[in-house]
């Protein structure tokens, strides 16, 4: 199973302080208590932030990276943690801006940080800091002023003609002369050639979906807005915020055999909804050989199909399983088949997450050793 996400936002670098994070009373002359959690700067793209005196509002919608470690995050932060969660809600959510928000001098939060490509949570004590000034954000940098054109190279001047080759001399047993050779015609001025405008650099990839990826498979894809996954040390955590829709359905795959169809909205997994922590939990835990009872949405009427996951298909077979002979190779199934602008687009092949940016029209196809991206024309 896949998931594609909806990302609409500006891309921007910005350098905050981490003191930002929270809101509380007055301090000072102008200043506001804001949490203090171990850190003092945040690095992070496609983030905003509010400050004015006594409020703080923020979003992330990528991972930041803090810096400045001083105080309860001594010995247990890092330069440069990636910060993935607190008190287990994803940072790119809102539970978590607010979570950070109503921190408190004494509260114990839990930070989830990525270290050297694994997760790990990190428990730090609260405490308070006065926030003299509000953060203004840093202003965008002016456009470079682009290069003058070039000057068109000098025309070069036509060659003279060449002098007559004069005739060879009679060649025994009366073998005709060679005539001389025509005079070569002057080359013709090069023409200057126009300055080609600079190129626009390409914008940076959206940032890439969450992988949902159980280790049952039934042969369905799903979309959601609002779902996440948490993965640390092996353990998978998911959630969601609204009932999945089935994006696409495999031909002879379990979901297909059971009557599933794409647009249909999954509920309940064996009974429990998927928007609670247990049906989430169910749904992360499912493996190979287990019968599952899904519920889903079809128009006005809700249906149930009953189906026996199987192993995914991109997994790395077991050196058993890769020592024995292979099945006959079968046609590819398609894994996404549209138009971006007015190119038609098919995927085949291994199961791929799709990321459509809904403002530029751009369209990110990525598997587990491939990205693909396609832009239209403008």
């Amino acid at each position: 199973m896949s998931i594609a996400r909806k990302v609409a936002m500006t891309a921007a670098l910005v350098a905050l302080p981490a003191a930002a994070p929270g809101q509380g009373g007055r301090c000072g002359d102008d200043g506001t208590l804001v949490p203090d959690l171990g850190f003092t700067t945040i690095s992070c793209e496609h983030c905003s932030m509010d400050i004015s005196p006594g409020r703080v509002n923020y979003r992330f919608v990528t991972e930041p990276r803090i810096g400045g470690i001083e105080g309860t995050g001594e010995g247990r932060l890092r330069e440069g943690d990636q910060l993935v969660a607190v008190n287990g809600d994803l940072i790119t959510t809102r539970a978590a801006g607010e979570r950070l928000a109503q921190a408190r001098r004494g509260e114990r939060v839990t930070l989830t940080v990525r270290r050297g490509g694994r997760t790990q949570d990190v428990s730090v004590v609260a405490s308070e800091r006065c926030l003299e000034t509000p953060v203004a954000p840093r202003p965008p940098r002016p456009p470079r002023t682009p290069l003058p054109p070039q000057p068109p190279a000098p025309v070069r001047a036509p060659l003279p003609p060449r002098a007559p080759v004069p005739p060879r001399p009679p060649m025994m047993h009366g073998t005709p002369t060679q005539p001389p050779l025509p005079p070569e015609a002057p080359q013709a001025p090069q023409a200057p050639q126009a300055p080609q405008p600079p190129q626009p650099p390409l914008p940076p990839l959206p940032p890439p979906p969450p992988d949902i990826l159980p280790e049952g498979w039934f042969g369905f894809g799903i979309s959601c807005d609002e779902c996440g996954v948490h993965r640390n040390n092996g353990a998978v955590r998911m959630f969601f915020g609204e009932a999945p829709m089935v994006e696409s359905v495999e031909a002879g795959s379990p979901a297909a055999r059971a009557g599933m169809r794409r647009g249909d909205r999954l509920t309940h997994v064996d009974g429990l909804a998927l928007t609670t922590q247990a049906g989430a939990r169910r749904f992360a835990t499912i493996r190979p050989g287990q019968a599952v009872t899904w519920t889903y949405r079809r128009g006005s009427g809700a249906y149930t199909a009953r189906a026996v996951a199987i192993r995914r298909p991109d997994v790395p077979p077991t050196p058993r399983a890769a020592a024995a002979p292979r099945a006959p190779s079968s046609p590819q199934q398609v894994r996404y088949s549209g138009a971006v602008g007015n190119t038609d687009v098919e995927v085949r092949g291994a199961p791929v997450t799709i990321t459509r940016d809904e403002r530029t029209g751009e369209m990110v196809i990525r598997s587990h050793d491939l990205t693909v991206r396609v832009r239209p024309h403008r």
